[in-house]
């Protein structure tokens, strides 16, 4: 795993120094600012104004002393231990199998070995039959003349033909494990309620875990639906970079609880998926999956959510959960997981 490492490290160098640069530039509304500041009648306050009260990009969020934070790194490291196993899994399933049978191609004859053949056997036609002065060469009498060895005339071609290389395996590519999109600001639900959508064919039957939400702070005064979600998405953010990950999932929590169905609680459950990962293992994980796609069959992270369920799923429903989210997805992420699975079967 040592080219891996490798590569890893060249990536995130790459990634250290683009976001360096990133930072270094300024943002849209610091533009706007500055050009009012040069010309304020061509830029009026009241374009900055109205730049200020746009919603702000999101960034990567980096300390002061320049690390990565927790958050970031909880996620990475899931990705990476996701992309080591399929490969363990692939280089494993390669040696079991062993090296492919090398095919040993025939030996071709030329025409000219065959024609040399023919004339061989007519010559020792010629000479059973006591027609020997033709092969005899001058003018001397019957008895001076002058034998032709039989072994130089009848000696085949030695020109071989050289043999075709053997065909050689060409690998098919595997596309590495498809990492879960992460959760950006939570916006304001057109609706409350929940949209009616299709529940996926099947899933294997687990044990699901509850999804209860826990009571948070009292609602300010005044405060909209809204701005309570951006409020408690930041109160979340905030509390998962001081390593309160009980506190984050909390409040996480509440956000699906307030806005079921709607954007913001789609994004939620995506930070709810590694949350759980971290605290509680895989066993929490799979039943907050089977929790979201109730409500989100065709969701931001459905598509993960089946193929981590199909990765679980028992050995005698693993092939039916992978044909069905073939049937679902058949433009997947893990698609082409789903065609090996079910090209193994007998």
């Amino acid at each position: 795993m040592k080219d891996l490492d490798d590569i890893v490290d060249a990536a995130a160098t790459d990634l250290a120094e683009a976001m360096r640069r990133d930072l270094l530039a300024p943002d849209f509304a610091a533009v706007v600012a500055e050009a009012h500041a040069r010309d304020p009648k061509r830029v009026p306050a009241a374009a900055l104004v109205e730049v200020r009260e746009l919603a702000p990009v999101a960034q990567l969020r980096r300390d002061a002393n320049g690390k990565v934070p927790a958050r970031e790194q909880a996620e990475f490291a899931a990705l990476l231990a996701a992309a080591r196993a399929e490969i363990d899994h692939d280089c494993a399933a390669v040696r079991a199998a062993g090296p492919p049978p090398v095919p040993v191609p025939k030996a071709r004859q030329s025409r000219s070995r065959a024609w040399m053949w023919a004339a061989a056997a007519a010559a020792v036609a010629a000479l059973a039959f006591g027609v020997r002065p033709l092969l005899t060469r001058g003018q001397g009498g019957p008895d001076t003349a002058l034998q032709a060895p039989f072994q130089d005339q009848a000696s085949p071609s030695r020109h071989e033909v050289a043999p075709t290389p053997a065909p050689t395996r060409v690998e098919r590519a595997r596309p590495g494990v498809g990492p879960t999109a992460p959760a950006s600001e939570a916006e304001v639900p057109a609706e409350l309620t929940p949209p009616v959508e299709d529940v996926p064919k099947s899933m294997p039957e687990k044990a699901g875990g509850k999804d209860v939400p826990e009571k948070g702070p009292a609602r300010p005064r005044g405060e909209s639906p809204a701005e309570r979600l951006r409020r408690l998405d930041g109160e979340a953010e905030a509390k998962w970079e001081a390593g309160d990950l009980a506190a984050a999932e909390a409040l996480y929590r509440q956000i699906v609880a307030l806005a079921p169905g709607s954007r913001a609680a789609d994004l939620a459950y995506g930070d709810l998926f590694s949350l759980a990962r971290q605290r509680h293992g895989g066993d929490e994980e799979v039943a907050l999956w089977r929790t979201y796609l109730q409500a989100f069959p065709r969701g931001r992270y459905a598509d993960d959510a089946r193929a981590g369920l199909c990765r679980r799923a028992d050995e005698g429903e693993r092939a039916s959960c992978w044909r069905d989210y073939a049937t679902d997805f058949p433009n997947g992420v893990h698609r082409h997981q789903a065609a090996r699975v079910l090209e193994g079967e007998p």
